[in-house]
C-alpha cells in the first residue's frame, strides 16, 4: 500500500534512504527525491534517481550540513527535477489496467482453476535435503574429500 506522504500537496521534495517502495511511492506521485542509500538495492535505486535526474544522490558519508543544504535547495529551485518526474509518473501510471483489477483478476483465475496447478513452483516437490541443496554439497564435499586423498597417496609414494 502506498504511503499518503509524497501524496500530500505540500510535498515538494521527498528525502529518502531509496528503498525500492519509497522509490516506488516517490515516482507514483511525481515528487523529487534526495536519495541517501544505506545498503542492499538502495545504492541501486539511488543511482537510478541521479541518472533519471529525477532527483539527486547524495551518499551518506557526503553528508554535512553545507552539503544537505545546497542540494536541498538545488532540487527545491531546479523544475528539471520535478519535470522529470513527473513524466516518469506518467509512465509508470500508463497501464492497460490498475494493479488492483491486475490482483483480483489472478485471485479469480486460480479460482477458476482449481487452484491453478500449473503456476505452483517446482520447489514445492522437492525433499527438503534438495531444496536446501545438501545433496549438491554432499557430492562436492565427497569430490573435495577424493581429490585430497589421490593427493595425498600420490605425494606419499613421490
Amino acid at each position: 500500500m502506498l504511503s499518503p506522504f509524497p501524496a500530500h500537496p505540500n510535498v515538494k521534495l521527498f528525502i529518502t534512504q531509496c528503498g525500492m517502495q519509497s522509490f516506488q511511492e516517490a515516482v507514483y506521485h511525481g515528487v523529487p527525491i534526495l536519495a541517501i542509500p544505506f545498503f542492499g538495492d538502495q545504492k541501486y535505486n539511488a543511482k537510478k534517481v541521479a541518472t533519471e535526474r529525477i532527483g539527486v544522490h547524495l551518499p551518506f558519508q557526503e553528508i554535512t550540513k553545507g552539503n544537505l543544504l545546497t542540494t536541498i535547495t538545488a532540487i527545491l529551485n531546479d523544475p528539471k527535477y520535478r519535470d522529470n518526474m513527473r513524466k516518469m509518473s506518467a509512465l509508470s501510471k500508463d497501464e492497460p489496467e490498475s494493479p488492483l483489477n491486475r490482483a483480483v483478476w489472478w485471485a479469480e483465475y486460480v479460482l477458476r482453476h482449481n487452484g491453478a496447478k500449473h503456476l505452483r513452483s517446482a520447489a514445492l516437490d522437492l525433499a527438503w535435503y534438495q531444496y536446501l541443496l545438501l545433496d549438491v554439497a554432499a557430492f562436492l564435499f565427497l569430490l573435495l574429500a577424493i581429490t585430497v586423498l589421490i593427493s595425498y597417496l600420490i605425494l606419499k609414494i613421490i
